[in-house]
């Protein structure tokens, strides 16, 4: 190959290109990508260095190889049109000069980066729609971002030493979507609200805002607006009158009341409401007839209206970790509920009519005081996901197999006087978690286990088992098996044949011993038999894990077959040279030749 000693790049004119910051006025060519017609590369290290430097910017921007022998000219660079360039999580401290070349760019990625400070050469790129420059050191943002007028997406989140240009941002008018998450922002700016008029989302969470201005109320184009994690203390009412807020997140705020204005946001489909001081909710609330998503996790409500029952589009609700005892009566009208959480409330029945939920797909229940189940909750055939843990149950209903969707389901922490028969009916079952660190423990798993034939993980810790059943081997999709803090002192003869299992947690057992076909177990990535009284492996060589133990396990088989092949070859000359026990049977059979060759004489005569 013949290598170049000159690179030589031609810009092919373009009338529409764009005032370059070192350009002499409207209509002047910007200069190369690289700045000299005629670029010698010396045979110095540092202008090599340098040269694959810029070889390399330019292999990021146009995502293609670019070689020190074959640079593309000019003409195939700028004629592309980039319109898209990602330069995120490049360890960036400063943008590269050579960007401001790519005038005709739209959407530009600058995030996850170094970078402390925007220059103004980058308001140059004035085709610009999209700019991210989240999760930077940004300290300075220049003004010329006012001359980005064609930009709709902007985001400036994670810099939280940012001084914000609240007059030159708040010039971009035809921004529809501003995030300006973690930026320490202690109020938010009036001007956006004056000037903003077509935003559509607005991510201001993870800040220090006490309130939001009156002035809100004049993005009536809203649809999204994220205000997680801030100081509220008052549910923002210069919102309520957004009718087009389609998601409003105000998580993690210090909201105690939600004020009867809440009825005006007629379109919301989503509220979150998580991790606030909320005590009870208003009937307004309920007027919301497109909800389908409604979280209040994490509050300190002891009750929930009747009017729940008006949210007839609700498809999730969580209530989790509240002070809930009962639940509405008529709570079974959310008929287009498919995800219910409960979770670590003072629940004690579940409503008897919960049948008529036919769309729910996953219930939490766990951390309650559940004593029983409503023998109707296996009418929920479209189930998919249940979680009793930590409960008070005793046993399940009858007819629990007819949940014939349920793939996960959770019993730890529980009061069941047996192993409850009717789960091995739920033939779906794909993960199943019956350790009981909490509850009462377990001292026999029964064989009809057997029938789970789809499950995959199967966690049976914290028991008083002293055996296993044999049956575990008809198990052919099981990949996890979690039998640690039980009272094992050896494993079935049978589980050598379950080779298919992927993790094996044996701690804190009585074993002394793992069968030696552990090392057929092909899949196996996870075996832990920690504080076990082992003896083979040794202790010291299963605390160091599977790698361990296979090495251990293989090196005695191979120096069992040694000493049975010396042993084989040391009894072959044995044989051969009639030595030891064997010289008894050479001489009886010399006595045997004597016999006949006497007997062949006397026939003879």
């Amino acid at each position: 190959m013949v290598v170049k000693n000159t690179i030589t790049i031609t810009v092919i004119p373009d009338e529409t290109d764009c005032l370059h910051p070192s350009a002499g006025g409207l209509g002047t060519n910007p200069p190369t990508i690289l700045e000299n017609n005629g670029l010698n590369i010396s045979n110095t290290q540092n202008t090599k260095l340098e040269e694959n430097a810029r070889l390399q910017l330019l292999k990021d921007i146009l995502e293609f190889p670019v070689k020190i022998e074959s640079l593309p000219t000019a003409e195939k660079v700028l004629r592309h049109k980039k319109k898209y360039i990602d330069l995120g999580n490049k360890q960036l401290d400063a943008i590269p000069e050579e960007l401001y070349e790519f005038v005709e760019t739209e959407e530009l990625h600058l995030e996850h980066n170094q970078l402390q400070c925007m220059p103004p050469e980058l308001g140059c790129l004035v085709n610009l729609r999209i700019l991210y420059m989240d999760n930077n050191k940004l300290e300075d943002v220049n003004d010329n971002i006012a001359s980005l007028q064609n930009l709709i997406s902007l985001d400036l989140s994670f810099n939280p030493s940012l001084n914000l240009p609240i007059s030159s941002i708040a010039r971009l008018a035809n921004l529809t979507d501003l995030r300006l998450y973690n930026i320490n922002l202690m109020e938010f700016p009036t001007k956006f609200c004056r000037s903003m008029l077509h935003l559509e989302l607005l991510g201001i969470s993870n800040n220090n805002l006490r309130n939001l201005p009156p002035e809100m109320e004049r993005l009536k184009k809203l649809k999204e607006l994220y205000v997680e994690n801030n100081q509220l203390v008052d549910f923002p009412q210069c919102i309520c009158s957004l009718a087009n807020l389609k998601v409003l997140d105000l998580d993690g705020n210090r909201i105690y009341r939600i004020p009867q204005q809440v009825a005006g946001l007629v379109s919301l489909n989503q509220l979150h409401l998580a991790r606030n001081a909320l005590t009870s909710l208003p009937d307004a609330l309920c007027l919301l007839e497109n909800l389908q998503l409604l979280d209040l996790g994490l509050n300190a409500l002891s009750a929930l209206p009747d009017s729940i029952q008006w949210l007839t589009n609700l498809r999730e609700f969580n209530a989790s970790f509240n002070h809930l005892r009962v639940l509405p009566h008529k709570f079974y009208k959310l008929v287009e509920l498919e995800v219910l959480h409960l979770r670590g409330n003072l629940l004690r029945n579940l409503p008897k009519r919960i049948s008529r939920l036919r769309k729910l797909r996953y219930l939490d229940a766990s951390s309650n005081r559940l004593l029983h189940l409503p023998a109707n909750i296996c009418a929920l055939t479209s189930l998919q996901m249940l979680a009793l843990d930590d409960n008070e149950l005793q046993d399940l209903p009858e007819h629990f197999g007819n949940l014939k969707s349920l793939a996960i389901l959770g019993l730890t922490g529980n009061q069941f006087e047996e192993f409850p028969l009717s789960l091995c009916s739920v033939t779906s079952l794909q993960k199943l978690y019956l350790g009981q660190d909490q509850g009462k423990p377990f001292t026999r798993i029964p064989e009809q286990v057997q029938y789970l034939k789809e499950l995959e993980e199967l966690y049976l810790d914290n028991n008083l088992l002293i055996t296993l059943p044999h049956v575990l081997r008809h198990l052919k999709k099981l990949r996890i098996f979690d039998i640690s803090n039980n009272r094992l002192s050896t494993l079935p003869a049978t589980f050598t044949e379950i080779t298919w299992l992927h993790s094996i947690k044996l701690d804190n057992n009585d074993l002394d011993k793992l069968p030696e076909e552990i090392d057929t177990f092909k899949s196996l990535k996870v075996l832990s038999v920690k504080n076990n009284p082992m003896q083979y492996p040794p202790k010291e060589v299963c605390e160091n894990g599977l790698e361990s133990i296979l090495a251990f396990i293989t090196h005695e088989k191979n120096v069992r077959k040694r000493a049975i092949a010396i042993q084989a070859w040391w009894r072959g000359m044995m044989v051969r040279g009639g030595l030891g026990v064997f010289n008894t049977g050479t001489k009886s059979k010399k006595g045997k030749k004597g016999q006949k060759s006497s007997a062949k004489g006397k026939k003879k005569k």
